[in-house]
């Protein structure tokens, strides 16, 4: 059977986008063009992660892509993903592309260990993920236990907990805790003003608008199927979700 040159899969995160590593992108680009418009009720609003395999791109091969996926058919661009690198498409920065190597991201996440690039730290221990950087727009930070910043979390940025996120910062991304399903869990920082917050099934927003300043930290929890946000207080709060 001759093998597929472009397979298209549905799955949970989004549509991923599968090419063949030996075909040439150049008629990849056309092909997956003429997929697109021709089923564009199927693709209409979805994600996509675009999978290259060993490839390892340029800019300008990411910028193809993203023209395609994002500027034509306006869709929503996750990644692209590569056997050693992902890129992320970040339209808030400077730069548009943030790559990571990938086998990187999963030594420093279970040694702990330096990055001795960019002077952060990531440790994973005790169930709980603690990050001693900013997470910047387009990234993604996701753990099964409790997640602890060390810095801020920026506008364009997703945490995913399944127990709580603590934010020693600005959160002002996407948060959600308790992410399968723990209505215990809590969200608290310095600064409170996420983009969206979930805590297990509940969701809200931020509010339209100019909002007060609270100079003080708060806490995000569970009462009575909603989520309210209150001030901290030390002595009657605690964690451990």
């Amino acid at each position: 059977m001759k093998e597929k040159n472009i397979v298209f899969k549905g799955t949970k995160e989004g549509i991923w986008i599968i090419v063949n590593e030996s075909y040439p992108l150049s008629q990849i680009y056309e092909e997956i063009d003429k997929a697109i418009g021709e089923a564009q009720y199927f693709f209409n609003g979805a994600q996509v992660i675009f999978d290259v395999g060993d490839r390892d791109l340029d800019k300008t091969e990411l910028d193809n892509i993203k023209e395609i996926i994002v500027e034509r058919y306006h869709l929503e661009l996750i990644r692209v993903e590569g056997r050693e690198w992902q890129w992320k498409y970040c339209p808030a920065s400077h730069d548009l592309w943030e790559k990571e190597s990938k086998n990187k991201l999963k030594k420093d996440n279970i040694t702990g260990k330096k990055d001795m690039n960019n002077n952060h730290y990531i440790q994973n221990g005790a169930n709980a993920l603690l990050i001693k950087r900013t997470i910047r727009s387009g990234q993604r930070v996701e753990f099964d236990g409790n997640v602890i910043i060390l810095g801020d979390v920026n506008p364009g940025s997703e945490i995913i907990a399944g127990g709580d996120i603590i934010v020693m910062g600005t959160l002002r991304g996407i948060a959600h805790a308790g992410a399968k399903g723990n209505d215990n869990a809590v969200v608290t920082a310095f600064y409170l003003k996420p983009m969206q917050l979930r805590i297990a099934q509940y969701i809200t927003r931020a509010p339209d608008g100019e909002m007060q300043q609270i100079v003080e930290p708060e806490i995000a929890r569970v009462k009575d199927g909603t989520i309210m946000i209150e001030k901290y207080i030390p002595n009657r709060d605690s964690y451990g979700s």
